[in-house]
């Protein structure tokens, strides 16, 4: 088993639109404050799970109970 791509993560997560904006962007766009202040947050989630599929999905579970 490997670790989870961002993408795949995101898509996990439910940020199925981010995932589509994200890989639209060019490096010409400017970024929006509130749309990378998501992403930065959705990828120290992902670095901090290691991106493992039963971790994110343990994770996913907990982290939604809590909220």
């Amino acid at each position: 088993m490997k670790p989870l791509s961002f993408d795949e993560f995101l898509l996990a997560s439910g940020y199925e639109q981010l995932r589509e904006h994200l890989s639209k962007l060019t490096l010409s766009d400017e970024p929006q404050p509130a749309i990378t202040t998501k992403a930065e947050e959705l990828l120290r989630e992902y670095f901090i799970t290691g991106g493992m599929p039963s971790i994110v999905a343990n994770y996913i579970v907990n982290a939604t109970a809590i909220l």
